[in-house]
């Protein structure tokens, strides 16, 4: 399968203090759309949506552009990270914001099957992953170098147990693909499963009536 485009982001939750939050401030770009994504938005999601994440003071979003390497250790694969967002959520009489972060990755080798085994991987805290020939699992990272040493993972907060110990992943895949294999393409992509899990029908693969309402 042709891969013509890809969009790849990993999301996750934590929260920070007031305090933190004016620090993060003072060192975060503030994100500011521009007219192309403004009509990219609104072309493609509901308006309520739009109001609550991008039109009101209701959330303030920054990010921090950065430019690192890392290898996944368990399929030996290397990806790039290049942006991180906040999208804060104010709630002024609270002294604890929920954060959502978004990561930025890029990939080189673009094909169907190694854009699923890095899914895979970076849907899970634990994965192992070397930057810099030192080796982290994949929560360690991300707290230590891109969010201020915050350790999301080890909160039991309600914004954590809704991830339930696993990032989620954001992914658009413009691909040239025959219709009969979309169904299995979009179930494996969106879960994180690898491509070929319900062909194999083995103890990975998900029961029909599970498939098809997912």
């Amino acid at each position: 399968m042709k891969i013509n485009n890809l969009l790849y982001k990993t999301i996750g939750f934590l929260d920070y203090n007031n305090s933190e939050i004016k620090v993060i401030r003072e060192e975060w770009s503030k994100y500011i759309l521009d007219n192309e994504s403004i009509k990219f938005l609104n072309q493609s999601y509901f308006s309520e949506y739009l109001n609550i994440m991008f039109k009101n003071d209701s959330v303030e979003r920054l990010y921090n552009e950065i430019d690192y390497d890392i290898n996944l250790v368990n399929i030996d694969t290397i990806v790039h990270l290049s942006k991180i967002e906040l999208f804060i959520f104010n709630e002024s009489k609270k002294n604890t914001q929920l954060v959502l972060f978004s990561l930025t990755f890029s990939i080189s080798d673009k094909t169907i099957d190694n854009i699923s085994n890095i899914s895979n991987a970076l849907n899970k805290y634990n994965t192992e992953l070397i930057y810099q020939e030192k080796t982290y699992l994949l929560k360690e990272f991300i707290s230590e170098k891109l969010l201020n040493k915050n350790k999301f993972y080890e909160n039991n907060s309600p914004a954590e147990q809704y991830s339930g110990s696993r990032f989620k992943n954001y992914i658009i895949i413009d691909l040239d693909h025959k219709e009969d294999e979309r169904e299995n393409l979009l179930y494996e992509i969106g879960t994180c499963s690898k491509i070929g899990t319900i062909e194999k029908n083995d103890l990975y693969a998900p029961a029909l009536p599970y498939k098809n309402k997912v």
